[in-house]
């Protein structure tokens, strides 16, 4: 992944903020990924449960969903599963966030991973990753827009 070096100068003000969804069981464990994201520029929702994280990147899309392994009724499994089929965010670069990492990285379900408890170093590494891919994505729809716009005509 990304250095593991933190600097708030590298971020464009101009560009977009990275939109971030956090879901996690503990409401003390989301409180505390949002107040480090919010150091990053980040925009943050929370969900508690997979049945609201499914809600949130239905109605709107994120570049980021932090994802808890194991949470009561839909676990991040389930939840991760129907986000990539169904929503706004199914492109959206998804880590699992769990104290039993790195077995489950099954059949291309996560893109990557964040240790419980977290790390300063982990979050800014997945941040940086997803933000480069957010960013990849937009330059491919300008240019496929653009394409269009050509082939019109």
């Amino acid at each position: 992944m990304a250095d593991s070096h933190f600097d708030a100068a590298e971020h464009d003000p101009d560009e977009a903020p990275l939109r971030v969804l956090v879901v996690d069981d503990h409401d003390v464990n989301r409180r505390v990924i949002e107040a480090i994201l919010l150091k990053f520029d980040c925009s943050v929702a929370l969900a508690a449960t997979g049945e609201e994280a499914v809600d949130h990147a239905f109605l709107q899309p994120f570049d980021l969903i932090i994802m808890d392994l194991h949470m009561p009724g839909m676990g991040g499994d389930e939840a991760t599963r129907q986000i990539r089929r169904l929503s706004a965010s199914r492109s959206a670069f998804i880590a699992r966030w769990s104290t039993d990492i790195p077995e489950r990285l099954n059949a291309g379900l996560y893109d990557g991973e964040l240790p419980k408890p977290i790390t300063f170093e982990a979050l800014w590494d997945v941040v940086t990753e997803s933000g480069r891919r957010a960013r990849n994505r937009s330059d491919d729809r300008r240019i496929v827009a653009k394409g269009l716009s050509s082939a019109r005509r």
